[in-house]
């Protein structure tokens, strides 16, 4: 039987297969810019190599696969099917022995590992971070790739308090996937993958903390009450649900449960995910605090036409009648019916037009005849005291006006 060959980029132009003969890839036709230009192409590219794939939702980190761990595959059929049902989802990989020993070190400047990754490079004889393969992220950290398959035994899921994937049940977004935020995850250096740093072996997962970090009662109620005032839709976008989980952790180590809680309104919620995150945060290496939680919930509610009593901003009170009646702000006479609201008012307003004081004060109150006349007029109706009684005799009203 006559065999075929059709490169990648023909694959990826070109869905019908129908043609008589079976189909033989070309192992390697594409440079790395025509892989790079379409997420098939490039998920194509990382299974030739013996990285298992699998589709992301566009412009996000979710796997659209149920058990994706284990269905991540670098089979071509596989991968072909996936990317003709969603043809713009991003490339999402699965490290580990199965994918050819890929390890992927997650250098995230957010949590101080700039540091972290020049205190491991000093351990290393060259003094220098290894030639291999690294990407820039889209929120503006970078991926270190490795190649693991040499090491024996499972590598740590971290070293040094930096992120290490290398297990196969996490997930790695690649290029030419696109960050939630819109940026690229793109290629910054294309270099075949170094083998892991022996001298990264012997170190510890993460660095020595400081002591616990506990929170009293006051700051306890103050988050909750932040918490709940945080737009839901914060949970949902994975940079901002960090960010909220980053400024509870740098206030109090004892902040876990509620970042999880919070977490929680979101559909994107999984078990665990915030506990990992939360073992991965270094203290006071990302300028997050409480007065984070308070901004943010503060652009929340004025972005929803809400303003929280608590942040609203007291001022001296310009007394007209001293602990009843405020000069120049709306007020209100309530009461229930038949108890003198009418006759109250009228007194009010007899007492402003004569400069006379109000009750119990000696000093008089003056408004000018120009602004009355205005706020007079901003009123479409008036209410008339009514009737003490229903008799033949004349309407009574009772005044303590001098």
């Amino acid at each position: 039987m006559t065999q075929r060959k059709r490169h990648w980029h023909e694959t990826h132009d070109r869905d019908d297969l129908s043609a008589p003969g079976p189909v033989v890839y070309d192992p390697f036709p594409m440079t790395i810019g025509e892989a790079m230009a379409h997420p098939r192409a490039a998920a194509l590219w990382y299974a030739e190599r013996g990285v298992r794939v699998h589709p992301l939702k566009q412009r996000d980190k979710a796997p659209l696969l149920d058990a994706w761990p284990e269905k991540a595959s670098s089979d071509v059929e596989t991968i072909l099917g996936w990317w003709k049902r969603w043809p713009d989802a991003n490339v999402g990989l699965v490290p580990g022995p199965r994918s050819a020993g890929l390890a992927v070190m997650d250098v995230d400047p957010r949590k101080g590992d700039l540091v972290k990754i020049d205190a491991l490079i000093a351990l290393l004889p060259e003094k220098r971070v290894p030639l291999t393969w690294r990407v820039r992220t889209g929120s503006g950290g970078y991926h270190l790739y490795f190649d693991a398959s040499a090491v024996k035994g499972p590598l740590p899921a971290a070293i040094g308090g930096i992120e290490l994937k290398a297990n196969d049940k996490l997930n790695i977004v690649a290029p030419p996937s696109i960050h939630p935020n819109g940026t690229a995850y793109v290629i910054e250096q294309a270099a075949p993958l170094a083998p892991f740093p022996p001298a990264w072996l012997n170190v510890p997962v993460a660095p020595p903390k400081p002591a616990a970090k506990i929170a009293d009662t006051d700051v306890i109620g103050r988050v909750g009450q932040l918490l709940g005032r945080l737009d839901v839709r914060r949970a949902d976008n994975y940079e901002s649900w960090l960010q909220v989980g980053m400024a509870l952790h740098a206030v109090s180590d004892t902040f876990l449960g509620a970042w999880d809680g919070w977490s929680h309104q979101s559909p994107k919620w999984r078990e665990g995910v915030c506990a990992e995150k939360w073992r991965s945060f270094e203290p006071k290496t990302h300028g997050l605090t409480l007065g984070s939680l308070v901004a943010w919930a503060r652009e929340d509610e004025e972005r929803g036409g809400l303003i929280c009593a608590a942040e609203v901003e007291t001022e001296r009170i310009d007394w007209l009648w001293y602990g009843r009646l405020a000069r120049g702000k709306l007020q209100g006479l309530v009461g229930l019916p038949d108890q003198g609201k009418d006759t109250t008012a009228l007194n009010v307003a007899a007492r402003l037009s004569k400069g006379a004081p109000m009750p119990g004060t000696r000093s008089a109150t003056s408004i000018s005849v120009a602004d009355a006349a205005e706020k007079a007029a901003s009123w479409s109706t008036y209410r008339t005291p009514r009737p003490a009684s229903t008799s033949g005799s004349k309407a009574r009203t009772s005044s303590s006006i001098s």
